[in-house]
């Protein structure tokens, strides 16, 4: 099998280097016949025709190897990458704002905590916002956001925390 010089599309009648071709074991020269570009418009083509058969295929795999895609979600999601697209993904549908606006606003904190000042890395903020509309209220260390949530946001209850832990002293 030759990966290097030159091939003859026929379909796209272009001759291409050999790195734009499929692998096609059956064949002598070991590439698939048509270019990629040509296989890729050909396959979008029949799945626009054949819109039921291609979700049953799709549905068919993901019943079948749901293990091995799960396996590969999870390696994807430790990479950087993983991470980056699934906290877009997050910020998007929770808070309605990129990740852009998000790091604006931890850069605006000057990287610190909205509530005890502690000084946070990125990757360890929490995105505190009002649950009743939603609003972002700013970004938190885990402890201050679990606090939160322990009073249920309430300011009544907060307080009397507060008065409480002043007669403890």
């Amino acid at each position: 099998m030759s990966r290097v010089g030159t091939k003859y599309c026929s379909r796209c009648d272009t001759r291409k280097s050999t790195g734009g071709f499929y692998r096609d074991r059956r064949r002598k020269d070991g590439l698939n016949i048509y270019c990629r570009e040509c296989v890729s418009q050909q396959m979008k083509e029949y799945r626009k025709k054949n819109p039921d058969k291609n979700r049953r295929d799709r549905k068919n795999y993901r019943q079948k190897n749901r293990g091995e895609i799960n396996r590969k979600k999870r390696v994807y999601r430790k990479t950087d990458r993983g991470r980056e697209l699934k906290r877009r993904s997050e910020l998007r549908c929770f808070y309605h704002m990129t990740l852009e606006q998000h790091r604006q606003l931890y850069e605006n904190q000057k990287g610190r905590c909205g509530i005890c000042r502690e000084t946070l890395l990125y990757r360890e903020v929490c995105t505190d916002h009002n649950h009743k509309t939603g609003e972002v209220r700013g970004l938190l260390c885990n402890h201050c956001n679990t606090g939160l949530g322990q009073f249920r946001d309430d300011p009544i209850k907060l307080k009397r925390a507060i008065k409480y832990l002043q007669r403890q002293r």
